[in-house]
């Protein structure tokens, strides 16, 4: 399997533009990851947000947790990820049923307080206004 899709690597790349145009500048932003990495062997995990502009597309943003218990923030070598094998010789793979939930800063705040990433709760479902005229 790839990876990334052509959709998701377009996303991480819009997202690098985005946020290297405002970087440093009060407008800079908390962006949702767009994709969960994975070791299938070890406790490694990876949420990307973005890939960072004149790298070649080699370096990305994200949380990091590589199953130590000190999951952080910080940029992510892709071309390691790519290359790597671990045992039984099987590669990084992407999460294909994962989506986020929130922006990585709650990511971060909730890998930092459980010692590894975890998936956000599910948000409440919308109430749905009571229709006018109809007595419930």
């Amino acid at each position: 399997m790839k990876l990334f899709t052509k959709a998701v690597l377009d996303q991480l790349i819009k997202n690098g533009e985005t946020q290297a145009a405002v970087k440093g500048t009060s407008s800079e932003q908390d962006l949702w990851p767009v994709c969960k990495l994975f070791d299938p062997v070890r406790a490694s995990t990876w949420l990307l947000t973005e890939i960072i502009p004149g790298t070649n597309s080699a370096v990305a943003f994200g949380l990091a947790d590589l199953g130590i218990g000190f999951p952080e923030i910080g940029e992510i070598d892709l071309a390691e990820i790519t290359a790597y094998k671990g045992r039984l010789g099987l590669g990084i793979e992407r999460d294909i049923y994962w989506r986020p939930r929130g922006p990585l800063s709650r990511y971060h705040e909730a890998a930092v307080r459980a010692g590894n990433i975890v998936q956000l709760p599910q948000p409440p479902a919308p109430v749905r206004e009571r229709e006018e005229g109809v007595e419930g």
